[in-house]
């Protein structure tokens, strides 16, 4: 069976690296996650968030594209399902850029789109636990308007994204208290696309046929 490949998205303060580990745990030891940031950064040398803000836009695109390219090569190395954890988008001074451009989604080919939310107010509550933690936030992502501004924006880039690979979108709410109900729906839909050819399934049968007509010929 060909390996899966699901992204999960999600703000920073959704709750989505424990809802994504819980239930990588319970579907077993044919799933690993991979954590995309931590890629970019082992490949940039510098700490992720500060470089994104600082780096040219085509810098960082670059090290995007180097990114996918290491996790490509991870995929083809084992044999396992891959969960990679990572956000839709990201702010920048001149706007919204996409956190996987066109190039990095045809290189990885996700078979499965997920996104996670939360209430905006239970975001910033979170973001204010973590930051007590040491954790860094800019000011501004901690006011309500501005949170679900960009939890729109991250619809909306899944949903282009969906477009550009065929993948399906799928949107887990993780509502503070409720975080089993997360975790069910996102092992759920993740057995469910295990089950399915997939959306890249036509691609390799073009490809063999391809291969076969350049033979013939």
């Amino acid at each position: 069976m060909v390996s899966k490949k699901v992204l999960v998205f999600g703000l920073p303060g959704v709750g989505k690296n424990s809802v994504v580990h819980q239930a990588v745990e319970r579907l077993g030891d044919d799933f690993m996650v991979i954590n995309y940031g931590d890629v970019l950064q082992e490949i940039v040398g510098r700490e992720r968030d500060k470089y994104r803000r600082e780096a040219t836009l085509s810098d960082f695109m670059k090290s995007q594209r180097l990114a996918a390219e290491k996790i490509h090569g991870m995929c083809a190395n084992q044999s396992k399902n891959l969960v990679i954890t990572s956000h839709a988008v990201m702010w920048r001074e001149s706007g919204y850029i996409p956190g996987f451009p066109e190039p990095v989604l045809k290189l990885l080919k996700p078979d499965l789109l997920v996104l996670i939310i939360s209430p905006p107010h239970e975001i910033i509550v979170r973001k204010f636990i973590d930051a007590e933690r040491g954790k860094r936030f800019d000011r501004d992502t901690l006011e309500y308007e501005i949170t679900r501004e960009q939890q729109d924006a991250c619809k909306y880039i899944c949903f282009a994204y969906s477009m550009m690979t065929g993948a399906p979108v799928k949107i887990i709410e993780n509502v503070q208290g409720h975080v089993e109900d997360a975790i069910g729906q996102l092992i759920h839909a993740i057995k469910d696309v295990c089950n399915d050819d997939g959306p890249h399934a036509a691609d390799s049968g073009d490809e063999e046929s391809s291969g076969k007509s350049t033979t013939s010929s």
